[in-house]
């Protein structure tokens, strides 16, 4: 069975379809690990909650997004496309956690056995809601 890390890099790349106040953040790399980004959007998330900002740095390119928050608004910044945006902090949290919720959901569908294993309960039981 795959360890926490093979877990989160390893086993499940992807594309991302991101967008927000119709910009498109999306990336058709590839090999994004889609479930280490889902768990650390809901960090990120939680992280804004009581700091001002939080970065998500992609693996193997010097992409990213930076997270500030001013007051309940968190300004988003890509820094592969030439955008950025403001939500509310709620949105953050919630786009997260249903984020997660469908990765999990598409993920336990093709490999219901990860069902049984600890560490990939570790990993996703963080955050219950997203179940």
């Amino acid at each position: 069975m795959a360890d926490a890390m093979q877990l989160c890099y390893d086993c499940f790349p992807g594309d991302l379809l991101l967008s927000a106040d119709g910009v498109d953040f999306g990336v058709a790399w590839g090999w994004v690990p889609v479930l280490d980004f889902a768990l650390a959007m809901n960090d990120i998330a939680d992280t804004l909650q009581t700091s001002r900002r939080a970065v998500f740095e992609f693996t193997e390119t010097d992409g990213g997004i930076a997270f500030t928050r001013r007051g309940d608004r968190v300004k988003i910044e890509p820094t592969y496309v030439d955008a950025s945006v403001e939500v509310m902090v709620d949105e953050v949290r919630g786009a997260a956690h249903d984020m997660l919720r469908e990765v999990r959901q598409e993920i336990e569908a093709a490999h219901p056995e990860l069902l049984d294993s600890r560490r990939y309960r570790a990993l996703v039981d963080r955050y219950p809601s997203s179940a």
